[in-house]
């Protein structure tokens, strides 16, 4: 949903700006004029404008300074792309308002669509510039904000994806191991002399218990029923599962003491 800016809701307090650091803000636009008026609808301001024609300007402005605002021409391109949705995809972080004038009979496919907030020209430069820009300055916090709950979103969405891959690993790696221990107990079967087979099918077998707890602990079962549990054998499995870790393996002095007496 687009977030059009309309100065005649007046529902932040506007002494709250006093505070408030100077914004470092580029205008993209090509037309002079048009920076011209905002450059002098804010004299006196608490805003340091800079110009940039092309989206080469803005990226080498940004690559020096810290900036607040990107206000952007929704006409202006980049070899047939619109600068706004370069600065979308390239910089995600940044805080873009895009502005376009009211004679302007069609707006870009996909601007409103994009979630970027949107203003008219007119309102921009026109008397009440100041009040827009003293809105800006206190909607720039909140933006910063929510752009850290989106980086915060998209970390655990690709947590949850690297998750269901390493599930899928873990998945396959346990019926192929499986199809080993059949394998080598059927060996085993036929030639019960070949004593070093037990310890083979012992290890394949801890990893199978291994890999199933893994397994479990993905997909966060629950158990429904209520049954006897042995304590003792469930912290040995999950003792187990530290020992993928060299740190926990090689370095970490270990001393278990289980009360086997335990009902």
């Amino acid at each position: 949903m687009p977030y059009d800016v309309n100065i005649k809701i007046m529902s932040v307090d506007l002494d709250q700006t006093a505070t408030l650091q100077p914004q470092a803000i580029i205008v993209a636009v090509s037309d002079d004029n048009v920076f011209s008026r905002f450059k002098s609808g804010l004299q006196g301001s608490r805003a340091r404008l800079m110009k940039a024609k092309n989206y080469r300007d803005l990226k080498d402005i940004l690559s020096r300074e810290s900036v607040e605002w990107i206000i952007c021409d929704n006409g202006l391109k980049e070899q047939d792309e619109f600068v706004w949705s370069l600065l979308q995809s390239e910089f995600p972080d940044l805080s873009v308002l895009v502005f376009y004038s009211s004679s302007q009979a069609k707006m870009p496919t996909g601007l409103w669509e994009s979630g970027v907030m949107v203003i008219e020209l007119e309102r921009l430069i026109g008397p009440d510039c100041h009040t827009v820009f003293q809105i800006l300055s206190i909607l720039h916090e909140s933006n910063i904000r929510m752009k850290k709950l989106r980086k915060n979103f998209r970390a655990k969405e690709r947590l949850t994806r690297l998750g269901e891959l390493t599930r899928g690993i873990f998945h396959d790696l346990n019926n192929r191991l499986t199809g080993i221990i059949g394998f080598l107990e059927m060996t085993k079967m036929h030639n019960p002399n070949l004593r070093d087979l037990d310890g083979v099918i012992a290890q394949c077998k801890q990893m199978d218990s291994m890999f199933t707890n893994v397994l479990r602990i993905a997909r966060q079962e629950r158990v429904k029923d209520i049954r006897p549990l042995n304590l003792n054998t469930l912290i040995r499995e999950e003792l187990k599962l530290l020992e993928g870790d060299p740190l926990y393996r090689d370095f970490v002095v270990k001393e278990f003491e289980f009360d086997e007496s335990l009902p």
